[in-house]
C-alpha cells in the first residue's frame, strides 16, 4: 500500500508550496507506516525544499547508512546555516563513502560542493554556478546553484563571510545549468541580472507549522477549482463555435439545395418531380441558358456576367471545411455552370458569324 503513496508523490519535487506539501502528506504517511528508505528520501528532500532543514535532518538520520541519505543530511546541515560543519561532515563523508553506483554519485556531488564552498569563501576559484535569483531589499543577496545541484544563499559580493548558507533544495537537476565562474556572476550581477528570477529566501530557515501545510493544501483547492473554473468556461466558447458553425452549415446546405431544386426544374421538362440525374449538366443552349437564369440568344457579356455571379456562391472552395455531402453537391453545380457558360459562349459566337 505505501508504494502508492510513494508513486502518488511523483519522482520530481513539485514546483509550488501547494504541489511540495502534497508531496511531504504523501511521503509522511509511507514513512510512517513501513519506514521505506525511498519515503523517508523523498520525505527529506520535500522538507528541504520546504525550507525545513531541521525536520529533514531529522528524517535524513533514519537512512543516514545510505549514500543519499548522507548527502541530505549534509544540505540540512548547510541550511540550517551551519555551512563550515556542512563541509566537515561532507569530507568525512566522502572518505566513507560506499564504491557502489550512488556512493560515487554522491561522492562526485560532495566533490563540487567543497569547491563551491572554497570558491564563495574566496579562497578558490574553479567552481561554477548558475544565477538564478537576486534581490536588492529589505538586503542585498543573491541565489546561485552549483554543479553540486546545491543552492547557495550569498551576498552579492561574494568572498570572505558572503557565503549565508544553503538555499532551500531544487532538485538534482538543477546544478546542470551551472556553467559561469564566479566572475562572470559578478558581472551579470553588476549588468543588473536577475537569473532566472527564483524567488530568494530569508537569512534563516522557519520552523514547521502545521497551519503551513494546511493553508498551501487549501489554497490548491481553490487552484483547482479556477482551473475547473476555467476549462468550463473554454467548453462553453467552443460549444458557442460549434454552434455558430452548425448555422452556417445549414445555411450554405439550405441554399445548396435551392440550387438543386432549381436544377431540376430545369433538368425535367414542365418540373417535374424527377431528380436529375447525378452529375447532370445542360446539353443544349434553352438548358443552358435556364441554368444561367438568362434570357434566349445571351451576348457573351450576358453569359459571363451571369455565370460570375452563380459560380462564386456555389463554387467548392467556399464549402471545403464542410460536409462531403455538401461539397459533392458545389462540385456538381460548378461543373453544370461550366458547361452551360461553354454552350452558350459558342452559340454566342456561331451566331455573331452567321
Amino acid at each position: 500500500m505505501t508504494q502508492t503513496f510513494i508513486d502518488a508523490a511523483g519522482p520530481r519535487l513539485a514546483r509550488t508550496a501547494a504541489g511540495l506539501w502534497r508531496q511531504v502528506g504523501l511521503l509522511a504517511v509511507a514513512a510512517a507506516v513501513d519506514g521505506s528508505d525511498d519515503a523517508r528520501l523523498g520525505l527529506a528532500r520535500g522538507l528541504l525544499a520546504l525550507d525545513h532543514p531541521d525536520e529533514a535532518a531529522s528524517v535524513a538520520a533514519a537512512v543516514s547508512e545510505t549514500a543519499w541519505g548522507i548527502w541530505l543530511g549534509v544540505l540540512a546541515v548547510g541550511q540550517s546555516g551551519e555551512v563550515d560543519r556542512a563541509r566537515a561532515i561532507a569530507a568525512d563523508a566522502r572518505e566513507a563513502m560506499p564504491d557502489t553506483p550512488d556512493g560515487r554519485e554522491v561522492s562526485r556531488r560532495l566533490d563540487d560542493l567543497e569547491s563551491e564552498i572554497d570558491t564563495l569563501g574566496g579562497t578558490d576559484n574553479s567552481a561554477r554556478f548558475d544565477l538564478v535569483g537576486h534581490e536588492s531589499e529589505p538586503r542585498r543577496r543573491v541565489l546561485l546553484v552549483g554543479r553540486s545541484s546545491v543552492s547557495y544563499l550569498a551576498d552579492p559580493s561574494i568572498g570572505g563571510d558572503g557565503l549565508i548558507r544553503f538555499a532551500p533544495y531544487g532538485g538534482a537537476t538543477d546544478g546542470n545549468r551551472a556553467h559561469l565562474g564566479l566572475g562572470e556572476i559578478i558581472d551579470s550581477l553588476q549588468r543588473g541580472e536577475s537569473g532566472h528570477a527564483r524567488p530568494v529566501p530569508t537569512d534563516h530557515s522557519t520552523p514547521l507549522q502545521p497551519h503551513q501545510m494546511l493553508t498551501a493544501l487549501s489554497e490548491a483547492g481553490r487552484a483547482r477549482t479556477d482551473e475547473l473554473t476555467r476549462l468550463a468556461e473554454e467548453v462553453r466558447m467552443e460549444r458557442e463555435e460549434l454552434a455558430k458553425k452548425g448555422e452556417e452549415l445549414d445555411d450554405e446546405l439550405a441554399r445548396l439545395i435551392a440550387e438543386r431544386a432549381r436544377l431540376k426544374r430545369v433538368a425535367t421538362p414542365n418540373g417535374g418531380d424527377a431528380s436529375p440525374p447525378a452529375g447532370y449538366v445542360p446539353k443544349s443552349p434553352a438548358e443552358a441558358a435556364a441554368v444561367l437564369g438568362v434570357g434566349p440568344n445571351p451576348t457573351r457579356a450576358e453569359v459571363e456576367a451571369a455565370y460570375r455571379d452563380l459560380v462564386r456562391s456555389a463554387h467548392p472552395d467556399r464549402v471545403a471545411d464542410l460536409h462531403p455531402g455538401i461539397r459533392n453537391e458545389a462540385e456538381n453545380l460548378t461543373v453544370a455552370l461550366n458547361t452551360a457558360r461553354d454552350i452558350l459562349l459558342e452559340n454566342a459566337d456561331q451566331s455573331a458569324v452567321g
